[in-house]
């Protein structure tokens, strides 16, 4: 149902933005009352993502768990470290496609859970973790930008500062 909405919401709010300026219904112009309820969908469609505890992150595949979570923290580096050491020789896109796996399937987890992992740690103990977890993160996605334009040096260059981060994030999340 939640997709559903989404789709009607956003194609109400294109249509809204679209169509012309002078089509009135009553006083509203067509164009903003299209607008209007494009988003009043979408923004119920979130709302019922939230009220049964997700984050968006369905479209991942993700469960958004903390306990899925803490599996993820704890192996990304060693996931990373993997891809590293086969860097040198992998063709330049079937490394972005390697990164690219493990966005998915080491990323989306921790994304997904924010609100249960605050909820369960709190603020001070879950930025703990998620501050050298984010470094990671931009420099994860980094690596896949360089190695998506062929850029292999800085794709490399960006594996390896994402797994000190990485690491940090682990051992931070063990103290949690």
């Amino acid at each position: 149902m939640k997709k559903i909405l989404m789709v009607v919401g956003c194609i109400l709010g294109v249509i809204g933005g679209a169509a012309p300026h002078t089509n009135l219904v009553g006083p509203i112009p067509l164009n903003w009352l299209l607008a209007g309820m494009g988003a009043g969908i979408l923004l119920a469609a979130s709302r019922m993502s939230g009220a049964a505890g997700g984050h968006g992150g369905e479209s991942s595949g993700a469960s958004g768990t903390a306990t899925d979570a803490g599996a993820a923290l704890q192996h990304t580096a060693s996931s990373v470290r993997s891809i590293l050491s086969r860097a040198a020789e992998l063709p330049i896109h079937d490394l972005a496609r390697e990164i690219d796996g493990v966005i998915a399937r080491d990323l989306m987890p921790v994304i997904s859970a924010q609100s249960e992992l605050i909820a369960r740690q709190g603020f001070a103990k879950y930025a703990a973790h998620t501050g050298p977890w984010a470094a990671g993160e931009r420099m994860l996605y980094r690596a896949w930008s360089a190695a998506t334009d062929g850029h292999r040096p800085e794709a490399v260059s960006s594996l390896r500062e994402a797994i000190t981060h990485f690491e940090e994030a682990a051992r931070e999340w063990a103290k949690a």
